[in-house]
């Protein structure tokens, strides 16, 4: 089985943060005798997500992701996944509204970019 592993983020790639969930994934799958075939990191924006996941999928069975589901408004994941497989997004009133008690209950604003 051939899995690879995708981190999204351009903080990733501009050394602002060092990526170390592929790391720990690598490690967490060593002890069922799996290993990664790729590990790649690229840019939050839709082109290099879609070229990243086109390259993966070329030699994966599995491609695990990381990163770039927001809720900044960079996050562009979900719209390049709907983009590549023809995908309508939904919002989901009633998770949002779980998620608003949530950030109630603890005294928190909850920003209009949790939405996305």
């Amino acid at each position: 089985m051939n899995i690879s592993y995708l981190a999204i983020g351009t903080e990733l790639n501009d050394g602002r943060i060092h990526e170390a969930n592929g790391f720990e994934l690598a490690r967490a799958l060593l002890p069922i005798n799996l290993a990664l075939s790729h590990s790649v990191s690229c840019h939050d924006s839709n082109t290099s997500i879609k070229r990243s996941l086109q390259f993966l999928a070329m030699t994966s069975n599995v491609i695990i992701m990381s990163g770039g589901l927001g809720p900044t408004v960079d996050d562009c994941t979900r719209e390049a996944l709907q983009e590549m497989y023809g995908l309508e997004l939904e919002l989901r009133e009633d998770i949002v509204s779980h998620i608003q008690s949530l950030f109630e209950s603890r005294g928190l604003d909850f920003p209009e970019t949790n939405n996305k």
